[in-house]
């Protein structure tokens, strides 16, 4: 009988296998066109394997969007935490990574979500089941820019995490909306300068 560590790593197998034919389909055909039946056809498992591993088709977007938030920590970890900069330069290098590592290529996971009308939904459940590390990290580097004094004490943390959320979400969706080739930073504007504008103690 194999151990349960490597029942684990052939259940992680299949769902990533499941996952990239669902991701793989949803941006040929568009989410709504695409069934269950189909994904599982493509993955080359059954449906019985499918339920085991996913609620439905919202929870592999969920899933999907998950990995994405996973790779925001590491690149917190990888080139960040031990910069020689202050709070303040961290939070904007992450948020920016953050932008544009969640918007690439042209078919991205939220040009899916925005054409199903799913967005939403999906976005509330991505930050609150999948983003509590990415959360935490800025929550310390927003503490740890007040005690510095680069950011302002005008917002609490909460409030300021909340507002970076809230124009990394509006960034992407509208840049999801236009439909065209443009860099996601053009579709930033201002936005961007004036979420750290409103951040910095000056």
């Amino acid at each position: 009988m194999p151990s349960a560590e490597r029942r684990r790593e052939n259940a992680e197998a299949k769902r990533k296998k499941i996952l990239d034919a669902a991701i793989t389909l949803f941006q040929e055909r568009g989410f709504d066109n695409v069934t269950i039946d189909e994904i599982v056809k493509e993955a080359g498992f059954s449906r019985g394997t499918f339920y085991k591993l996913f609620l439905g088709k919202e929870d592999l977007v969920v899933s999907y969007m998950g990995q994405w938030n996973l790779s925001y920590a590491d690149y917190y970890e990888r080139e960040l935490k031990e910069r020689e900069c202050d709070a303040l330069e961290k939070i904007r290098r992450l948020v920016r990574y953050m932008l544009k590592a969640s918007t690439m290529g042209g078919q991205s996971l939220q040009r899916i979500a925005i054409s199903s009308g799913m967005h939403d939904k999906v976005l509330a459940e991505k930050i609150s089941k999948n983003g509590t590390r990415i959360a935490q990290i800025l929550e310390e580097l927003l503490q740890e820019g007040m005690a510095q004094g680069r950011i302002t004490r005008q917002y609490g943390s909460e409030e300021l995490c909340r507002m970076i959320y809230i124009v990394l979400e509006g960034i992407s969706l509208r840049w999801a909306g236009s439909y065209d080739e443009q860099p996601v930073e053009a579709a930033a504007g201002d936005s961007m300068e004036l979420l750290f504008s409103l951040m910095e103690n000056k």
